[in-house]
């Protein structure tokens, strides 16, 4: 259960930030979190990102 929470924050605070262009110091008021937690998340979601990002390439190169 607590990955599925972490991968919501990370989703939310991602589209928050990324595509609704909400400021950091807002999107902690939202969450009821601090302005760190916000970025810290999003620094997170950006690095899964590419960490699932990378595995597909993998996945891809071998199956070809």
């Amino acid at each position: 259960m607590v990955a599925k929470t972490t991968a919501l924050m990370h989703r939310t605070v991602l589209v928050l930030h990324e595509i609704e262009g909400y400021k950091h110091r807002e999107i902690a008021e939202m969450l009821d979190r601090t302005e760190s937690f916000s970025k810290m998340t999003l620094l997170r979601a950006f690095k899964q990102l590419k960490e699932i990002s990378s595995q597909q390439e993998v996945s891809y190169a071998l199956n070809r």
